[in-house]
């Protein structure tokens, strides 16, 4: 059995740009990115989208398990752009309604092979704040024995070298990097920092993976830290709401 990595973006917010233009569904070949090969890159429209393409690449008995999800959408503190409706996000107030989503995708994810697995989300600032630590507290309540990834800072996909395809074709290689700047709150969130860097300034920033600079780990409702001697510690416990 494969254990496989998987790159999805969602669309159409990550097209259309010389950074970010859309992929066909499966073209990526494998990138590895810092510390992370990726085997798959995939579109998705939405979170019920993501969900439904997931639950058919991966059924029970299948030859492949995820082992790492990373999930580029845009963010904010405490909220992800992954909804059907551009006006909504995903955050404190809407996690009762949504978050039932994520725990179907999170038993796709678990299929095959019983072992903790890895969810990033490589979203803007989504784990900054009161409100990025009670969203993804919260959420990783309902995806038991995953780790859930989250970034204090903006993040980039300036660094991006395009893959051009047979025709027009061209993909969104997966590599995103993390930056030092923090969220504006008087910007939208799909404006943050965008196209600030040259594709050079870019590439000299980290990679934005678990183990960077300003990643945020969160495990069956409670944050990972890491502790001065190298090993892990978790913090309190939050119950399912």
């Amino acid at each position: 059995m494969a254990q496989v990595n998987v790159w999805a973006y969602k669309t159409p917010d990550f097209r259309g740009s010389p950074q970010a233009p859309m992929c066909s569904d499966g073209n990526a070949g494998t990138v590895r990115t810092g510390e992370i090969e990726w085997n798959l890159t995939m579109g998705f429209a939405h979170l019920e989208d993501l969900v439904q393409q997931m639950d058919t690449r991966y059924p029970s008995g299948g030859e492949d398990s995820v082992d790492t999800l990373g999930i580029l959408c845009h963010g904010a503190p405490g909220r992800l752009a992954i909804l059907e409706r551009d006006d909504q996000t995903f955050n404190t107030s809407t996690l009762s309604t949504h978050a039932p989503r994520f725990q179907t995708l999170n038993e796709i994810i678990h299929r095959n092979r019983r072992a903790r697995r890895t969810v990033i989300f490589l979203s803007c600032a989504f784990a900054e704040g009161r409100l990025g630590t009670e969203v993804l507290t919260n959420l990783s309540s309902w995806m038991d024995n995953t780790v859930l990834v989250g970034f204090t800072s903006i993040l980039t996909t300036d660094a991006i070298e395009l893959r051009h395809l047979s025709g027009d074709a061209v993909c969104l290689p997966p590599d995103v990097r993390e930056t030092t700047e923090t969220y504006d709150e008087e910007q939208d969130i799909r404006a943050q920092m965008s196209g600030n860097w040259t594709q050079e300034q870019a590439r000299g920033f980290p990679f934005a993976s678990p183990n960077s600079p300003h990643a945020r780990r969160f495990l069956n409702g409670s944050e990972m830290r890491r502790a001065r001697t190298g090993g892990e510690r978790t913090g309190t416990r939050r119950s399912r709401r």
